[in-house]
């Protein structure tokens, strides 16, 4: 929580001041809380928090460069997968253009061999010459 101390520091003003809610700590972290006589939360022992606070921001960071060497790793493995990928689209795509450059030649032989068999077919064509006089 934060709050202002109701007489005003040396200086003055009434410094905004930060702190934790003894009753709350005494829930969580017992060991924490300083108690009054009659065993009720009094104060937070803050000294002691320093300690456990570095603890924690240290097994975050532990956390968080693990974490990082993991990221790191997939987007490895993930950009090599890309790239294999992209080889086998290459690949494929020059299958796929040989399948195409063979079906054109397959239609123009075809297209030949059936204008040849038209043509035995009918027989010789006679072309009479139309002359014309002048």
């Amino acid at each position: 929580v934060t709050f202002r101390y109701k007489a005003t520091a040396e200086s003055g003003p009434h410094a905004r001041q930060y702190g934790l809610i003894a009753e709350e700590v005494a829930k969580i972290y017992p060991e924490l809380v300083q108690y009054d006589k009659s065993g009720k939360p009094f104060t937070i022992y803050y000294h002691l928090l320093t300690p456990m606070l570095l603890n924690e921001l240290q097994k975050a960071h532990r956390q968080y460069c693990a974490q990082s060497r993991e990221i790191a790793a997939m987007k490895t493995a993930h950009e090599a997968e890309i790239a294999m990928l992209r080889v086998g689209l290459q690949k494929q795509s020059a299958e796929l253009a040989a399948l195409k450059q063979t079906q054109q030649n397959q239609v123009t032989a075809f297209a030949k061999l059936s204008a040849s068999v038209e043509a035995s077919q009918h027989g010789p064509q006679v072309r009479r010459a139309s002359y014309s006089r002048p």
